[in-house]
């Protein structure tokens, strides 16, 4: 594995790590929440990493 081949992994990494403190953020951030615009109750995200090959 070359140096470059490395940095696109970290920064792949560090994309989808970014995305799920996101997720995490607005799920604090709506936890009080009771009503969404659609008029229902704020439900709760997740992320779900999956491999790439």
């Amino acid at each position: 594995m070359d140096i470059l081949t490395a940095m696109q992994i970290s920064g792949s990494a560090l994309k989808a790590e970014r995305g799920r403190l996101n997720v995490a953020a607005m799920n604090l951030a709506n936890a009080n929440t009771t009503r969404t615009m659609e008029g229902g109750p704020y439900r709760a995200k997740s992320v779900v990493f999956e491999a790439r090959p």
